[in-house]
């Protein structure tokens, strides 16, 4: 007896390889040429391959990342929402506008400003007295204010934010040195860049009195 034998086309083959993109009827399940990927207990969406554990383990550890992230950001939105500024004595999360409801922390001591209001008691004398880079309420010196959606007062997690924000601001030009034409009155304490327009990075200077 001769069985009939029955010829799938090579772009069949080739739709195992990818997952379907629609919700399938339970029906229809057994007829669908695509993979259909078993659930992930972290997110919940169908995206596991049923073959391939590299691809799995892949998956879950973004997964695992992505979820410890949110919770950290949950925990930091917790530990944020009754803070208060020292200066205007609102809540800092209770202003009206988002960019209002930032925190500005100081790099070396913990008390609490909302962005706009410690930038403001800094810079009401410009660069005439070094009274401005100090804390209003102890009066310890900071460099510089990073700005923050969340309070951070853990020196570990405050380290790491202040990385992040030498990082970010050092590829921004200095707009007192303004690629050799001017002066930076910070000089060498300067965190954003001083370069000329060939791409040379000036040498550090001074920082005016």
């Amino acid at each position: 007896m001769i069985t009939s034998i029955t010829f799938i086309p090579s772009t069949h083959f080739m739709m195992f390889q990818h997952f379907c993109s629609t919700v399938t009827l339970i029906l229809e399940f057994h007829r669908c040429l695509y993979l259909h990927g078993q659930v992930c207990e972290i997110c919940g969406l169908q995206v596991l391959h049923p073959f391939d554990p590299e691809q799995r383990k892949a998956h879950e550890k973004m997964c695992m990342a992505s979820f410890e992230h949110d919770m950290e950001n949950a925990f930091a939105f917790q530990a944020s929402q009754d803070k208060v500024c020292s200066i205007c004595m609102e809540v800092v999360y209770d202003k009206p506008s988002a960019s209002e409801r930032r925190f500005g922390i100081l790099s070396n001591c913990n008390h609490t400003y909302c962005l706009s209001c410690i930038r403001q008691w800094r810079g009401v004398k410009q660069f005439e007295n070094p009274i401005i880079k100090s804390c209003p309420e102890c009066r310890v010196v900071s460099e510089f204010v990073i700005p923050s959606v969340y309070w951070v007062e853990d020196q570990t997690k405050k380290n790491e934010l202040i990385e992040a924000f030498k990082q970010g601001v050092g590829r921004k030009a200095c707009k007192y040195f303004e690629q050799g034409k001017g002066t930076c009155p910070f000089g060498g304490k300067c965190l954003y860049l001083h370069a000329y327009p060939d791409g040379r990075r000036a040498e550090p200077e001074k920082p005016r009195k």
